[in-house]
């Protein structure tokens, strides 16, 4: 694959056996018309072929900036490795980016908070602990239309919440 106009792979080197059965898909290989065709498409690329017996098939990409790939091709047949020569001609010559891991450093860990085993099964303690006891009045109290006077201070009887709020808030003398 060409980066910026610069194609990235230089070298191949091909390393096969002439009699073993893992080189089978090897040897089919380099006596069909693919291999022509691919060293005529690819005239940057340096190839080399290497017979050695007793050994598996493998290719090393050599790249420009010095970056190395060994691919096995034990027991390919002849599209698996062609397929093989496109990908590493394809590839960079780097390593693979790691996405695994966390992505922001911060401070806090989320903007939502930490995250509990239990989070949506609880409902928040404050919420049991805090009881409200609503008071009761007497029906001749609030029904009456007499302005009532407790302890000598004098309650309006329409609005129960009102007369609880002024009946607290009012200083005994």
């Amino acid at each position: 694959m060409s980066c910026r106009g610069v194609f990235q792979l230089k070298k191949l080197h091909l390393q096969y056996c002439d009699y073993g059965g893992s080189s089978k898909g090897v040897r089919e290989f380099l006596n069909s018309v693919y291999v022509k065709e691919f060293m005529e498409k690819n005239p940057q690329i340096e190839f080399k072929f290497f017979n050695k017996r007793g050994a598996h098939p493998y290719i090393t990409a050599t790249y420009i900036n010095g970056f190395m790939k060994d691919q096995s091709l034990r027991n390919c047949d002849l599209q698996g490795v062609l397929n093989e020569f496109f990908r590493v001609r394809n590839s960079f010559g780097r390593k693979h980016i790691t996405h695994n891991g966390k992505k922001v450093y911060g401070v806090t860990p989320s903007v939502q908070g930490g995250w509990r085993h239990n989070l949506w099964n609880n409902y928040p303690r404050h919420e049991f602990e805090y009881i409200r006891e609503i008071p009761v009045f007497d029906k001749e109290f609030i029904v009456s239309n007499k302005d009532p006077v407790i302890e000598g201070r004098k309650i309006n009887t329409r609005d129960p919440v009102t007369q609880i709020f002024r009946a607290k808030s009012v200083n005994d003398k």
